[in-house]
């Protein structure tokens, strides 16, 4: 009796395109490196150890110098490195590498910021949850600080049209209530957050005019009002370094100029000139939080100044408010705050 061999496994049919399980999206994973090359390396390790299984992972170095090109190179045969001689700013730098990105055929594109930690499990959850409605703009997780409290430092944020004001939470029940009830409404931070091609396609790039800061709030609102819906993700969860208490002076320079800039761009003249009264009270509070800190006072002052006149770009530390004027608001911050009670 002649018996049959067994078929070996190299000699099996091959399965046929048809009946293959689809390729899992491309995911472009962009880290921006900006004068802390230990930070960033953290952040590619973390992300490159994540369970997704068709992530690419760029690196843009901004501002790049030859300490930092050194720094970096290690990492040319595990993500593609970009850069730029001059800082273009958190915009700028994404927007480069974004288009890359793009270029090379990417499905979606995760922004995360170089100070941020991401689980194995993150990439994996954020694009299972964008892939169950294609109607999402952009997934993001929770973002956490375990050393402090509230646990999370986002949960979620809704933006109020009419007043031109956002509210985030730190709670995750309030913020799952704020998904179901606002759907609309909901923005995102930009820590960790991921963007379908198709929106990227719709509505465009980051706005350049930013530089830094808001410029996620902006990239959120832009999303809803293209009719794409928002969503935070509270199965998966990203570490951000918690900021300190006192910042660089070029950080209240864009937070406050920016809050102006983004209030006029989506709620007019009148929805800016509501956040001038804002971000003054806030500036005023910092001038008597600052003390001797002249640097961070005249930083605080040039972003409201800058707002109301519609500066855009990167922080020049030589432009400043009118010297008489801020020289007038820094000697009685209190009083100030006092008559913009009054309003």
């Amino acid at each position: 009796m002649q018996h049959t061999p067994p078929i070996a496994q190299d000699d099996a049919a091959p399965v046929p395109p048809s009946e293959r399980p689809p390729a899992p999206p491309q995911v472009a994973t962009i880290i921006l490196n900006w004068q802390d090359t230990e930070q960033t390396l953290c952040c590619v390790a973390a992300a490159a150890a994540a369970d997704y299984p068709n992530q690419r992972i760029y690196v843009f170095d901004n501002g790049a110098t030859a300490a930092s090109r050194a720094a970096l190179a290690p990492l040319a045969g595990s993500a593609v490195l970009l850069e730029s001689p001059v800082n273009l700013g958190y915009t700028g730098g994404n927007n480069q590498a974004i288009s890359r990105a793009l270029a090379d055929g990417a499905d979606y594109v995760w922004l995360l910021n170089s100070d941020a930690l991401a689980g194995p499990t993150v990439l994996t959850s954020l694009v299972a949850l964008a892939e169950a409605d294609p109607g999402l703009g952009i997934v993001t997780p929770l973002i956490g600080d375990h050393t402090h409290e509230p646990r999370f430092e986002f949960a979620g944020s809704i933006v109020d049209f009419r007043n031109c004001d956002v509210e985030t939470t730190g709670d995750a029940a309030i913020g799952r209530a704020w998904q179901d009830r606002y759907p609309d409404r909901l923005v995102v931070v930009g820590t960790a957050m991921l963007l379908r091609r198709r929106l990227i396609e719709t509505i465009g790039l980051l706005d350049d005019r930013m530089f830094a800061y808001a410029e996620d709030t902006d990239y959120a609102i832009r999303s809803l009002r293209a009719g794409f819906a928002n969503r935070v993700d509270f199965a998966s969860e990203v570490y951000h370094r918690a900021k300190p208490d006192i910042r660089q002076p070029h950080g209240y320079y864009y937070m406050n100029r920016n809050a102006v800039l983004l209030s006029r761009k989506h709620c007019g003249w009148v929805g800016g000139m509501r956040m001038v009264t804002t971000v003054a009270y806030r500036a005023l509070g910092d001038l008597e939080r600052f003390g001797n800190r002249e640097a961070e006072a005249d930083a605080a002052l040039a972003g409201l100044w800058d707002g109301i006149l519609g500066v855009t770009g990167p922080y020049d530390p030589g432009h400043r408010m009118p010297r008489p004027l801020a020289r007038m608001l820094k000697a009685r911050p209190a009083f100030f705050r006092k008559l913009l009670d009054l309003l």
